[in-house]
């Protein structure tokens, strides 16, 4: 019952609802030094009001609802990430030096891999570790990943967070699912392929993360190098409790390893 005041910036907090409308999705916006949260919303919404009002015709329309608009995706919501997670196998290339800043491999628009042959969205021709940030190739990573194999991925995965609950300050956070090896002998009674290891270092396959999650990554690099937890809670009754909430640890990456992946991260923006 007492006072509190949150992170959110509500005026941020109205652009992302906003921009969300109706559609199924989520915006997570942190503050990447501490971990604040500043606006985090799910969409499709619902009116909350409707509980308060005892307005059960209009409940039962929310709980019956097929794009599940109760269910805050922002961290509730597991999806196979993409390229966003790409930089975790490009730092951990770097970090175990399978590849250097000037190490080029060519993109011809696909690679084949065992019996399948795994596209590309793009021919890119020749490309360093910058440029295939920058531009996104799949065919680049296809070929770090399976030089770094399924579990150092997995490894380096874990170190940014993946696989285990953030410990921001809401209910029904899920964990999500970082797979290996052994997690797919014993879960499917298969063995991992290079394939599998292809579709995992592009952000696909059996790969299940959160936004926030995601974006607790982009943090890493944003502040050189730390995995924040994020926290919604600044104040309790005009006392400012950031601090006992604001927790934050080293991934360990050395310096070089952040600045090469800020670069192709900046040349994503800048074209």
């Amino acid at each position: 019952g007492r006072d509190i005041q949150l992170t959110i910036d509500w005026r941020v907090q109205k652009i992302c609802e906003d921009a969300l409308e109706n559609s199924k999705g989520a915006i997570v916006i942190l503050d990447p030094k501490t971990g604040e949260v500043i606006a985090c919303a799910s969409g499709p919404g619902y009116d909350p009001s409707i509980f308060v009002k005892k307005m059960h015709s209009a409940i039962g329309a929310v709980f019956n609802d097929p794009t599940s608009p109760l269910m805050n995706r922002a961290i509730s919501g597991t999806f196979p990430p993409g390229s966003v997670f790409k930089l975790v196998g490009a730092a951990a290339a770097l970090e175990a030096k399978k590849v250097t800043p000037d190490v080029e491999y060519n993109c011809p628009g696909s690679l084949r891999v065992g019996a399948r042959e795994f596209k590309c969205w793009g021919t890119h021709g020749q490309v360093n570790l910058t440029q295939a940030i920058a531009q996104s190739c799949d065919v680049y990573f296809y070929k770090i990943g399976l030089s770094l194999g399924a579990q150092a991925i997995h490894d380096y995965a874990c170190k940014f967070g993946f696989g285990k609950q953030t410990g921001v300050e809401l209910p029904y956070e899920s964990a999500g699912l970082v797979p290996n090896p052994f997690w797919k002998r014993m879960s499917k009674f298969q063995r991992w392929y290079d394939g599998d290891t292809a579709n995992f270092v592009i952000g696909q396959g059996a790969l299940l993360t959160s936004p926030i999650q995601v974006c607790r990554l982009m943090a890493v690099f944003a502040n050189g190098g730390n995995l924040v937890t994020p926290y919604i809670i600044k104040a309790i009754d005009g006392q400012d409790v950031s601090a006992v909430h604001r927790k934050i640890s080293s991934v360990h990456l050395r310096q070089s390893t952040i600045d090469q992946v800020r670069e192709g991260l900046r040349r994503v923006v800048e074209g």
